[in-house]
């Protein structure tokens, strides 16, 4: 399909230029190590696939299979409503992902809400690395649905630099985020924050340091730019008192071969799908800054879109929280807001997270139960 066959940029190649294959699945192409660095350094073996390249390859080849080549490139009205995704297993970059798109259902109603599952494998039909269910809808103006409720205050914008007038009480009352955070524009950038912390006389341990060369190496080479309101606690420097952090976030268009003009609302969809993965583990990675962890592997994944025409490019304010944390499973949620305050997406994902201790606290045990 005429959408999907993206030259230019790696990583926009990475997400719609999947091939179309006689058996009906899509394959992606394969990134060389160079060019994963856009997209995440991994592992410290640079082994495995950044989860969100995962599901945006997937909403691509549900998308090629949901509507016809003509109506993605002129904008049918389709959109990305929700998501639910299981990671089964670790996906390797240094093999081709195949996707195998069924249709579940399609309605003829008024909203054209369309359901396809879509199962990732590398080693073999037998081994899949991911399986999701995909929602879509068609946009309708509001004049479709009815009048807007007057009780319902999310239906109107306010911009960021308002939050101060909310009541911190009742987070309900808006869609407006409650956070004194500063715009990215007064901000330090990932790369200039590192750099320094790297040149300071502050003592840091060989771990610390090791950690920040390695998030240095990945802000200067990766398509997705971040700035942390506290960018101290974000990168583990010293500890938070809540596990929650708030940060910028969008995509560089460079990275994209500067198509951002010309996507339609759907791939910015699949773009902003992409994006909404980096991060939302980080809430219950800060309050204890000294820990390591031994293993960490997503459990189920969900995502809702509230918004459904979005714009990857510009900056949207990330607020990661892990809500639960029993038995090494945390509880993660992710929303992020546009600048003008509306509520864009709702990201949810529950992980396995064993740190050094417990791993080693568990080998002890199994020891101990040996002799």
């Amino acid at each position: 399909q005429a959408w999907m066959m993206a030259a230019g940029a790696p990583l926009w190649r990475a997400i719609f230029g999947l091939t179309r294959q006689a058996d009906g699945f899509f394959r992606s192409s394969i990134l060389s190590r160079a060019e994963l660095s856009q997209v995440w350094l991994g592992d410290s073996e640079g082994r495995s696939m950044y989860g969100g390249l995962l599901l945006a390859q997937a909403m691509s080849a549900a998308a090629a299979s949901a509507v016809s080549d003509a109506e993605c490139l002129a904008d049918s009205g389709l959109r990305f409503d929700s998501l639910s995704a299981y990671f089964l297993r670790a996906g390797a970059h240094t093999e081709s992902v195949r996707y195998l798109v069924e249709s579940l259902s399609r309605s003829s109603g008024y909203n054209g809400c369309h359901v396809l599952r879509v199962t990732a494998f590398q080693a073999g039909p037998t081994s899949p690395i991911l399986l999701c269910q995909i929602a879509f809808t068609r946009s309708q103006p509001i004049s479709a649905f009815g009048a807007i409720d007057p009780q319902d205050e999310s239906s109107s914008s306010q911009p960021i630099s308002a939050v101060g007038a909310i009541d911190p009480q009742d987070e309900s009352s808006s869609s407006q985020p409650i956070s004194a955070c500063p715009l990215p524009e007064v901000l330090p950038k990932q790369e200039s924050f590192l750099a320094a912390q790297l040149h300071s006389t502050n003592l840091l341990s060989q771990k610390q340091r090791n950690y920040i060369e390695k998030r240095l190496c990945e802000a200067r080479t990766s398509a997705i730019e971040l700035r942390p309101c506290n960018p101290f606690e974000f990168f583990r420097l010293s500890p938070a008192a809540q596990p929650s952090v708030e940060f910028w976030i969008r995509l560089k268009a460079e990275f994209f071969a500067n198509k951002h003009a010309a996507l339609t609302p759907l791939q910015k969809q699949i773009l902003m799908l992409f994006l909404s993965d980096k991060g939302l583990l980080r809430g219950g990675e800060v309050t204890r800054p000294d820990e390591r962890f031994h293993r960490k592997a997503s459990l189920d994944h969900r995502i809702a879109f509230h918004e459904l025409d979005v714009d990857p490019f510009e900056w949207s304010l990330y607020r990661a929280s892990c809500i639960r944390a029993a038995r090494s499973h945390r509880l993660n949620v992710g929303r992020l807001w546009s600048l003008t305050g509306r509520q864009i997406i709702t990201a949810s994902q529950q992980s396995f997270t064993a740190t050094t201790a417990a791993a080693a606290a568990r080998n002890s045990s199994t020891e101990s139960s040996k002799l």
